[in-house]
Order: C-alpha cells, then sequence, then structure tokens
C-alpha cells in the first residue's frame, strides 16, 4: 500500500468514526408526551412538572441519546391513545420510542395516581406500563417516581 492510499484509507476511516460519534443513532431516541391529566388537584402546572420529572429520569436512567418533551398543543388529544397517531408521530420526529401516560388524583388527598406506557412504534405495540400512586408532595415524589421510571424502562423496579 502507498502512502497516499493509506493516507486516503486513514481520512475515510477517520471521517466515518467521526460522523458516527456526532449524530445519535435513531435507536436510540425517546419522546415523551405530556401526560393527560384529570380530577380536583390536577392542574396544568402539575401536568406539566410531571410530565419534566420523567424525562429528566429518563435522560438519566435510559439508554438514549436523546429524550424530548412534547407538550399537549404538539399533537391531537386522542393521540396517546391511538397506536397509529403515534406511530405517525414518532417517525415524523425520529424517535424509536413513546412514551404517554396520566395524572389523576389519588385514592387519598395527598396522592396523584399516575400511570406510563412506553410504546415502540417500529413494532406498533406497547413495550410495558406501569401505574402507581405517589405522594403529592414534591420531596416525596422525587423520591417516588424514578423507581416507576425504572421498572418502565426495564421491566423490573429498582430496589
Amino acid at each position: 500500500m502507498t502512502w497516499t492510499v493509506r493516507q486516503g484509507f486513514l481520512t475515510a476511516t477517520l471521517a466515518l468514526v467521526l460522523a458516527s460519534v456526532a449524530t445519535p443513532a435513531f435507536g436510540q431516541t425517546c419522546g415523551v408526551l405530556e401526560l393527560t391529566g384529570g380530577g380536583k388537584k390536577i392542574t396544568k402546572n402539575v401536568v406539566v412538572n410531571i410530565t419534566s420529572l420523567i424525562v429528566s429520569e429518563v435522560d438519566i436512567q435510559g439508554d438514549f441519546e436523546f429524550t424530548m418533551q412534547h407538550g399537549s398543543e404538539e399533537f391531537d388529544n386522542g393521540c396517546p391513545a391511538s397506536t397509529s397517531c403515534l406511530s405517525k408521530f414518532a417517525t415524523d420526529n425520529g424517535y424509536a420510542n413513546l412514551i404517554v401516560g396520566s395524572v389523576t388524583d389519588g385514592d387519598t388527598g395527598d396522592r396523584f395516581r399516575i400511570k406510563m406506557r412506553l410504546y415502540n412504534p417500529s413494532s406498533g405495540s406497547w413495550i410495558r406500563t406501569v401505574e402507581d400512586e405517589v405522594n403529592s408532595s414534591p420531596d416525596k415524589m422525587l423520591e417516588q417516581m424514578p423507581p416507576m421510571i425504572g421498572e418502565l424502562l426495564t421491566g423490573e423496579r429498582p430496589r
């Protein structure tokens, strides 16, 4: 191999490596749609804040290169319940997975019931659903939500 051919080969190899590092893989992206909310204590701020907490925890615990939150104004109201709508939304935004869910009043006045679902648009199927009640106190919620999100992502609730 001559020096020019070897140098060209090394330059091409380096360019391929840098390109693969600089751009996240399609399979490593996750969109989180703003949760739906309903109940006496459930305000828009509660919904947005819990959705933001989910995004942060997915970013920390997940193997995704990129996690993005989408407000309710970015998708149709019925979309979280429609797999065809979710698949189109995921394809249009380049997501390998989507998380949707809801927050409602819990059984007692100091609790929220949170339901999260992980969706795989390429197979058109739900991977996993996690539902539980958490304390509505922000400090308690910060303790109780991460294990739920870990279970959503892995199928096993961390202890």
